[in-house]
């Protein structure tokens, strides 16, 4: 562990209680992870693309609620503060390239984990942890990694469709920063019914940066699910937030099969790996003598 002064412990006090503050504030889309099973609409639901973007946001503020105790210990809850969101950031770069969009998603939502890495107490750890690995956590990190990449890709390659689809539309597309989604969703209409574009791709077009987004939640679980499977101090914690967060996408795919993104059945192995994952975590942690 690297030694930690006293103006460090401030400095890292203040911006982790900030990022909090701003985890829960109008400008994030965590609630969505629960009112996101309330929205409705045309055309195929979203629901799930709501309720799953929002659920990487409650991952990074677990992370940091953890940090009110033991600091030092809680080094895999620092890593899932960082790693969700700014994969979700590397993944909207490489998709919709860098643009105002991108760019004032770093600035909130990618800087501060950042900072909080660097100023940890045990950040060496943080940024280079010593592997002390659980076969059976990697077995399982193995299972969920196979379907989720495939899964990425697919929202990869929808989400580079939907952005060159889309080009056209958004350089015309001049609505105030206030608007309601109502006037949102007018003004594109407009556009779409003025450039001629075919029913089935207006959807894909309007809802293009969520095609990215799942792509980046899917990676985000299991790039935390490997951290776990090395036994990183303090992974306990990780554990549950990966495994709670696949079974309630498997939760969330159930109840909607036919929404976009959906697993459908697919469910079902989430609720199952899920449950396996943080059982396994529970009994390779507790004799390591983790943090909890």
């Amino acid at each position: 562990m690297t030694t930690w002064s006293r103006g460090r412990k401030i400095a890292f006090a203040i911006l982790a209680g900030a990022y909090g503050l701003l985890l829960v504030s109008p400008l994030s889309v965590l609630p969505y992870a629960v009112i996101g099973w309330l929205l409705t609409g045309t055309g195929t639901s979203h629901r799930v693309h709501e309720v799953s973007i929002g659920v990487v946001f409650v991952i990074s503020l677990i992370g940091i609620l953890a940090q009110v105790r033991s600091t030092p210990a809680k080094v895999a809850p620092m890593q899932q503060v960082a790693v969700p969101i700014l994969v979700l950031i590397i993944v909207e770069l490489l998709v919709s390239g860098i643009g105002p969009d991108t760019g004032l998603l770093f600035v909130l939502f990618g800087v501060s984990p950042i900072l909080l890495a660097f100023l940890h107490p045990s950040r060496t750890q943080v940024f280079k942890p010593t592997p002390r690995t659980s076969r059976a956590l990697v077995t399982m990190a193995v299972l969920l990694a196979i379907p989720a990449l495939i899964f990425a890709i697919a929202q990869i390659r929808a989400g580079i469709e939907a952005a060159d689809l889309g080009a056209p539309v958004f350089a015309q597309l001049d609505v105030p920063d206030d608007a309601s989604p109502a006037e949102f969703d007018q003004a594109i209409s407009e556009i779409f019914d003025e450039l001629g574009i075919p029913e089935e791709q207006r959807e894909t077009i309007q809802h293009s940066g969520h095609w990215s987004a799942m792509a980046a939640f899917a990676i985000g679980l299991v790039v935390l699910a490997f951290l776990v499977a090395i036994r990183v101090p303090g992974s306990r914690v990780t554990a549950w937030s990966v495994g709670a967060a696949v079974a309630y996408y498997g939760i969330v795919s159930l109840a909607t099969p036919e929404d976009a993104s959906s697993a459908g059945l697919g469910g079902i192995f989430c609720l199952l790996w899920g449950g396996g994952f943080i059982a396994f975590a529970e009994r390779d942690t507790r004799p390591a003598s983790l943090a909890v």
